[in-house]
């Protein structure tokens, strides 16, 4: 992934692919421009008690770096065939203005772990300690290799500020009017990748036996299917031997299999125990620090960097993998972290276990779920993620419903601290709430909250103790595998720590795919210790921000779960990430069937039509 600041002002517009603009290049490369003039309004300021909250009109986030100030962020995604080169992305800017600002600009909360523990205390900065102008660049951008919105690409991703603060001086510097220039180079070669194998299922010898019919199934839905087992790849059945151990000898099937069978959609089958994992090694600076070693699928799929270079995620060759920070003194591996494959896992442990997962897939897809009455509910579930802090802001209930402004054409179940569905004393309590509206039917489940492997749970509103949902205080993994609703398969997403920890078994997110009565169809969480922000900030970075990007990856028209896995984590990724954004990215695992339906023509429930106008991409 190649990172480059910029010093001046730029201003975004919709996501834009440029494939099929291209004439054959020759080896004497010319550049190519793309050029479009911007409009920003005036910044919107709002005095506080003790600061002042900076936003902007058009902006479609914020610059979110823990301690400083909270400017106001426009990001945009661009694409490109594999091959072209990003020479410059350079702005001209006009109509500057300056607002004299009285107090401090509000700053960004220190990131708290959604773990089981109760919450940690928040550093204060001084202002003394803000740099002189911040950001000291207007722009910044990054550009990678992935598949993204169903092609394999290149992707260039961009966050403008058009407001920059003058701590020094008190004043906030913006630009009403921008020009931006995007200077590239057409791929020398021509991209004609074969597609004899859209899907690669891989799995230990001891489930093949059940998988021949699925794969057969697959193959007379049109998606080219291929099996393969463990043993092959170890004996180079397919392609030549590479990788000092199993799991890097996997990936580099992967990346033939990429390179020569045009495989987009992968599945490991088999959990911890029968499947090789790999460790990785992110050091997250926040609060006393974050040093836990945890596993990561996405190593396995991450293929390519822009330049077309093999990433292996052990650049400096120590045999300690996906190093950021890691260590005294620090060492870094180079990741370039958007996805290059489709990926689901089946943690399964035995045959049995594995046959009745294959039939919920085949029913919900038979039956056509998406269509279904049921499928346009979705359930949401949190309390207040962050007690005691200055906002009031119940932290999960807020990514609950920035979740449910994306997807305005479901109804929503929302089980609450502050609606008192999720705090009940008498029934229904909590537990009866979720499991009443999971057993009902929905297609999306949205938990925000805290958690372990085996375990979610949440604070109400500046509670002391995590005592939600009622009457226990805890929905454990074994209460999923309670669940009854049959063919009424939501996909569940689960913001909190550990819960996709699948070393451990069944963990949390896993036991709503694993259950053979119902649960769920695919689930996606995180590996790993996972943080947050406090107040309406926890929607912009973090666990937060890669909840909403992957509702947002499904409102985007996406139609497969692996789809949905894939963009979320390339519309999460931005410049200059530290260590929590890197592990943020690393860790939220998928369970499921990557090539799963989950709509037609990439079209969610009808919703009202939005109004005219640019937007951010």
């Amino acid at each position: 992934m190649k990172i480059k600041a910029l010093p001046l002002f730029m201003a975004g517009f919709l996501i834009i692919s440029f494939f099929g603009t291209f004439a054959y290049a020759t080896p004497q490369q010319e550049s190519y421009f793309i050029k479009k003039n911007l409009t920003f309004s005036d910044p919107i300021l709002e005095e506080n008690k003790d600061f002042i909250d900076l936003d902007l009109k058009e902006a479609n986030s914020f610059l979110m770096e823990p301690c400083m100030p909270m400017i106001p962020c426009s990001e945009y995604t661009y694409t490109f065939p594999i091959g072209t080169i990003i020479k410059d992305v350079f702005i001209e800017k006009n109509n500057v203005n300056k607002i004299i600002v009285s107090k401090n600009l509000k700053t960004v909360p220190e990131p708290v772990c959604t773990n089981i523990i109760s919450s940690q205390s928040q550093k204060i900065i001084e202002v003394s300690s803000f740099k002189d102008i911040y950001p000291e660049n207007s722009c910044d951008y990054i550009v990678g290799r992935g598949f993204y919105n169903g092609e394999r690409c290149i992707i260039l991703k961009v966050d403008i500020y058009p407001a920059i603060y003058n701590a020094k001086e008190g004043f906030v510097e913006y630009s009403n009017d921008v020009e931006i220039n995007i200077e590239y180079e057409n791929p020398i070669f021509v991209n004609n990748f074969n597609e004899e194998y859209k899907y690669v299922i891989i799995s230990p010898n001891e489930f093949s036996d059940t998988l021949n019919n699925f794969v057969d199934y697959k193959n007379n839905q049109n998606i080219s299917t291929k099996l393969v087992t463990l043993s092959e790849i170890y004996s180079g059945s397919y392609f030549p031997v590479n990788g000092r151990d199993d799991a890097e000898k996997i990936k580099y099937f992967i990346k033939n299999a990429y390179d020569n069978w045009g495989t987009q959609y992968m599945m490991f089958v088999g959990g911890s125990d029968y499947f090789p994992t790999r460790e990785v090694h992110i050091y997250v600076d926040y609060n006393e620090g974050d040093d836990e070693v945890f596993i990561s699928d996405l190593y396995f799929v991450d293929l390519y960097n822009s330049d077309n270079e093999f990433v292996s995620w052990d650049s400096n060759g120590n045999n300690v993998f996906g190093e950021y920070d890691w260590g005294s003194p620090p060492k870094n591996d180079e990741f370039d972290l958007f996805p290059d494959v489709c990926l689901g896992r089946l943690a399964v442990e035995e045959s049995q276990e594995l046959q009745l997962i294959l039939d919920k897939i085949t029913a919900y897809e038979t039956q056509e779920s998406w269509l279904q009455d049921w499928f346009s509910k979705i359930v949401v579930i949190g309390g207040d993620t962050i007690p005691n802090e200055e906002s009031g802001v119940n932290e999960g209930e807020y990514v609950n419903q920035a979740i449910l402004d994306i997807m305005d054409g479901f109804q929503p179940d929302k089980i609450w601290d502050s609606n008192k569905r999720l705090s009940g004393l008498v029934p229904p309590t909590g537990v009866d709430n979720i499991e009443n509206g999971i057993n009902s039917g929905a297609g999306f489940v949205d938990w925000a909250g805290h958690g372990s492997w085996k375990v979610w749970t949440t604070y109400p509103h500046d509670g002391d103790r995590q005592t939600l949902p009622t009457p226990w205080g805890t929905y454990y993994n074994s209460q999923i595998m309670d669940l009854s609703n049959g063919y009424k398969l939501p996909i569940v997403v689960t913001g909190a720590c550990s819960v996709a920890k699948f070393d451990k078994n069944p963990c949390f997110t896993w036991s709503f795919v694993k259950n053979p009565d119902g649960g769920g169809i695919a689930s996606i969480g995180p590996s790993g210790l996972s943080w947050g922000s406090s107040d309406k900030s926890t929607i912009n970075y973090l666990e937060g921000r890669m909840q909403v990007s992957l509702f947002g990856a499904y409102d985007d028209g996406v139609e497969t779960f692996g789809q949905m896995w894939v963009n979320g984590i390339t519309k999460y990724i931005r410049p200059n990430m530290d260590g929590g954004h890197h592990k943020t990215c690393v860790q939220w695992q998928p369970f499921g069937d990557p090539t799963l339906q989950i709509a037609v023509e990439s079209q969610p429930p009808i919703k009202p039509a939005a109004p005219s106008g640019p937007t951010g991409g």
